[in-house]
């Protein structure tokens, strides 16, 4: 038990980190923003995916804990700094000349893995 105890520690720390390398956005150049946010990134995913599986202690819902002109102001502060560096992952049909059909934003990425660790934890 105390294992798990120790992992979620680590885990709370390193939302956290996630959380303060996201906040840190307006403050820092485009690559150093996008190592920093990779490396929590990662080192949290780590950490999560070490965690036991297992089902929420509590039933309650948990208010969002931001107004949604916050989450537009954090969505367009990423798009700005992200810029052409946005898309990272695209489909296409390489037998076909076309434009790409689909691709992933780093920043809809950063805001959606922001908005599942900012939210507070319930009791």
């Amino acid at each position: 038990m105390s294992d798990n105890i120790e992992l979620m520690q680590k885990f709370r720390a390193a939302a956290t980190k996630f959380i303060e390398a996201v906040d840190s956005v307006p403050h820092l150049e485009t690559e150093v923003f996008l190592a920093d946010v990779s490396r929590s990134m990662a080192e949290l995913y780590s950490i999560a995916l070490s965690l036991p599986a297992g089902e929420p202690d509590g039933t309650g819902t948990v208010d969002a804990p931001f107004q949604t002109d916050k989450w537009d102001e954090l969505h367009r502060t990423l798009r700005e700094k992200t810029g052409p560096l946005d898309t990272y992952w695209i489909i296409f049909d390489f037998t076909e000349k076309q434009e790409p059909c689909a691709g992933e934003s780093r920043r809809r990425h950063f805001r959606d893995l922001f908005r599942s660790q900012a939210k507070p934890s319930p009791g």
